[in-house]
């Protein structure tokens, strides 16, 4: 079931990167509104004088010589004890550290099936980002494209209070999504965002801005204001919805030489190929020539492997290769691996790499991260029988005393 989940997003994600259809979609927010009214041309200016607001295509203010080269890592679905185990464990058991000896921290975006909340709770108090990915995980992908303003919330913001209340985590604290199979709700999606305080997005892929053109990277951007990126799974928002961030996605190239003696572009980890190898020094390879066109670019945008931990899973090399590229870019003395929303915190109040280093920005440090609160979880157990799971036994362990009377779920997120 999971390798079939993971060749289904890897084939989504090819076919769009390559502006192909996967679905038919339609725009269900059609005209923009007094609340979200048609984009002007960004003021520059007017976005100085407010950090949480960033011209498409701005930079921050600091000498590239100067600027330290942020990589997210993240990982979709559930969070479970074999991901754990196998793999997070060995990256993130504090060996692995930043140029301030803080550990690398990552992002995860979480849906419900499998979850284990308790472990959730565990690299919270590590330091690392939990975001929502939605409950369900529906794999048609014209249900995202064609969802309401209510199915947003329901799935989305479902999600965040299962999080919350099933890992002991503040819901201030989950303020990011990414959408399955990065299929855009275009300005539905974005409406839901605004008005449910999520803060960013991070499910929307450019070529014209990574790829072949990684040296000119594209920074995290604010919706205030006109967008022109390339849109390559439709729809894509229009309109302006103020202080909703988007960290684009930047395509990596990947080893199978199709497109005028390059890669395909891929999105995903998942949807990188390297054609025929079982060598982990093909995949570091592949993974540090993409690297390399952003650490020695011209704008040194944030940098992201973005990949579920199933792609690692009876395919060990792939990870080999992962962690020598880690070992890699973590004795660079301006890499820095963190979280989504602390490089968010860094486009907002950019420092130069030496004061980074120095602890000038709370969010890279390492001093505040929250105390562990899940002592003595409970594992509960349901046989559900609803639209997306087919007459199952599922377990699910949680940080609390009591387990609530019915699976969570779509339109029921606490299981009252």
């Amino acid at each position: 079931m999971r390798a079939a989940h993971i060749t289904l997003l890897a084939l989504a994600v090819v076919a769009l990167s390559h502006g192909l259809p996967s679905g038919k979609g339609k725009d269900n927010f059609p005209t923009c509104t007094a609340a979200f009214p048609d984009p002007v041309v960004c003021d520059a200016n007017a976005c100085e004088l407010d950090n949480d607001c960033a011209c498409f295509r701005t930079e921050p203010n600091i000498t590239l010589s100067k600027r330290p080269q942020i990589v997210y890592l993240t990982f979709d679905d559930g969070f479970t004890k074999l991901a754990m185990d196998n793999y997070y464990s060995k990256i993130f058991d504090g060996h692995y550290k930043n140029p301030n000896d803080c550990p690398i921290r990552a992002t995860h975006f979480l849906t419900h099936q499998s979850t284990d909340y308790s472990l959730v709770n565990k690299y919270y108090a590590l330091g690392h980002e939990m975001a929502s990915h939605s409950i369900t995980h529906r794999s048609n992908t014209t249900y995202w494209s064609l969802l309401s303003e209510q199915g947003w919330v329901d799935e989305m913001v479902g999600m965040r209070t299962i999080i919350s209340n099933f890992a002991n985590i503040p819901e201030s604290e989950i303020t990011g999504i990414r959408v399955p199979y990065l299929q855009s709700g275009g300005d539905t999606q974005f409406a839901m965002m605004s008005k449910n305080n999520f803060h960013y997005d991070c499910s929307r892929p450019t070529q014209a801005f990574g790829y072949m053109n990684m040296a000119n990277g594209a920074w995290p951007f604010t919706m205030d204001y006109q967008v022109k990126m390339d849109c390559q799974i439709s729809p894509c928002p229009k309109c302006s919805f103020p202080g909703v961030w988007v960290q684009p996605m930047l395509d990596l190239e990947d080893n199978w030489l199709v497109v005028d003696g390059h890669g395909n572009p891929c999105a995903m980890l998942d949807s990188c190929i390297v054609p025929g190898s079982s060598d982990p020094e093909d995949y570091y390879q592949m993974l540090k020539k993409n690297f390399d066109r952003s650490y020695n670019g011209n704008t040194r945008a944030p940098f992201g492997l973005y990949v579920h931990a199933a792609w690692f899973f009876g395919q060990d090399y792939r990870f080999a290769g992962y962690q020598k590229f880690l070992d890699e870019i973590t004795a660079l003395d301006d890499v820095w691996i963190v979280p989504i929303n602390a490089g968010l915190e860094y486009r907002k109040n950019p420092k130069t790499n030496a004061e980074l280093t120095s602890g000038a920005l709370e969010a890279f440090n390492c001093d505040s991260f929250p105390a562990e609160d899940c002592f003595s979880p409970a594992v509960c157990s349901y046989h559900v029988n609803n639209e997306d799971i087919v007459d199952q036994e599922v377990y699910m362990k949680i940080c609390a005393f009591d387990c609530p009377a019915n699976y969570p779920w779509l339109g029921n997120p606490l299981g009252n």
